[in-house]
């Protein structure tokens, strides 16, 4: 669609009802449904409360000058991240996209907390990140190219990775004008900042 003002009142709740698909965590061999996807251009997307869902939450794919904010990742109902029961829970994500704007996001899952696959002219601010695997860039190749993103005035607290900069095994891809800025780290409990140069399901070298 286009020209779309997509918001929530306060007290709505999209409710992915994730337990009937956590069981097993990364073992899991159901097929989780993902949640929410927008394709638009020109619009804003305002106020969304998601909890609970079986896996990628939010993503934008092949998204236009979209203003994304007040988005709600909650999955605090599987508890600790680092159990994995909600494994695959991505939080924002954004696919294919030009000029888009993330900002005043609260995500708590037990995967990416933002994540883009491809896209150019992104900015990501005042994004708090809570319980997962950090903010990632990637991965990369394939055709998803990242160029001109920036992430400031930001947090990621009691997760496994801080910042994390992924490209794919055997695959070409360009990462170029990509900017962290004052990006506060708390609880971390692997890598503060980690860049896969081979990322794939078995990360052979």
């Amino acid at each position: 669609g286009k020209r779309l003002n997509i918001m929530a009142y306060d007290y709505a709740r999209f409710d992915g009802e994730g337990h009937r698909w956590w069981k097993g965590g990364r073992l899991s061999t159901l097929v989780k449904p993902r949640f929410f996807e927008a394709i638009v251009d020109d619009s804003t997307i305002t106020n969304l409360y998601f909890k609970n869902t079986p896996a990628h939450c939010f993503v934008c794919n092949w998204c236009h000058n979209v203003v994304i904010s007040r988005l709600t990742v909650d999955t605090k109902d599987a508890g600790d991240g680092r159990a994995g029961r909600a494994y695959n829970t991505d939080g924002i994500g954004l696919g294919y996209v030009k000029n888009i704007t993330v900002r005043d996001s609260y995500v708590f899952n037990q995967d990416d907390c933002f994540v883009t696959g491809g896209g150019e002219d992104m900015l990501v601010e005042n994004l708090t990140c809570e319980g997962g695997n950090g903010i990632s860039v990637g991965s990369l190749g394939n055709g998803a190219d990242v160029v001109r993103l920036t992430i400031r005035n930001s947090k990621v607290i009691n997760s496994l990775v801080g910042l994390l900069i992924k490209t794919e095994l055997n695959a070409v891809g360009l990462h170029r004008g990509v900017t962290f800025e004052n990006i506060e780290l708390k609880g971390i409990h692997q890598y503060g900042i980690s860049i896969y140069g081979n990322y794939g399901p078995t990360y052979p070298n």
